[in-house]
């Protein structure tokens, strides 16, 4: 991925393609648990709030079944990875043209990454974001466990809690929402939130 396609504009229409694809699939059968299908503009209205991470939603998710919610999770993911990306390359782009005194200021955001390696900071972005995720859910899954939720349920709320707070989402498969985790789940879910927040730089910088 490089800084010519963000030129031409192929990074953010990458963003209405992947809603196209979300709407493909939240069409599929079974994604529902009433086996009905969504109407097409519930559907995407659906997939663009997952992608887009506005966390508005026309139908609770605890009418979709379990591959329904799936399916929401991946635009999730897909969507937080696409606008990390997208924001990341905009902040170095700016190096390119400040003055001389606010290009020093900017020196130490791209000491590590430069805009001939995109795909660097891309791969940091994604190991970022996974391992992140990865701490969460496994902190966030005995909260769930001891708070009476069955084993693979918790295991799956963990997951999908995980990944919604770090990329804040918005949406969630407990009709309480993460109310229902309870203060424990809750102040990770907020570390999570924090930590996707800031981003790369910030992470980069305070270990500096």
């Amino acid at each position: 991925m490089r800084l010519s396609l963000l030129k031409k504009g192929q990074l953010p229409l990458s963003f209405a393609a992947l809603i196209l694809f979300g709407v493909l699939l939240l069409q599929l059968p079974g994604v529902l648990r009433s086996g009905e299908r969504l109407s097409l503009l519930d559907t995407a209205f659906t997939a663009c709030s997952a992608v887009c991470l506005n966390g508005l939603a026309v139908i609770p998710l605890t009418e979709f079944s379990f591959f329904g919610q799936i399916i929401i999770l991946l635009l999730i993911q897909l969507g937080c990875f696409g606008i990390l990306a997208l924001s990341a390359m905009i902040l170095l782009m700016l190096g390119r043209g400040l003055s001389f005194s606010n290009t020093l200021v900017m020196y130490n955001l791209n000491d590590r990454f430069s805009l001939g390696c995109t795909e660097s900071l891309v791969k940091t972005i994604a190991s970022y974001t996974l391992i992140s995720e990865a701490a969460g859910a496994v902190l966030m899954f005995p909260g769930f466990l001891l708070n009476g939720t069955g084993f693979w349920k918790s295991l799956w709320y963990a997951v999908f809690y995980s990944v919604g707070s770090f990329c804040n989402s918005g949406l969630g498969p407990l009709a309480g929402d993460i109310a229902q985790g309870g203060r424990y789940v809750q102040s990770i879910s907020m570390a999570l939130i924090i930590l996707g927040g800031i981003g790369v730089y910030v992470i980069y910088d305070l270990i500096e």
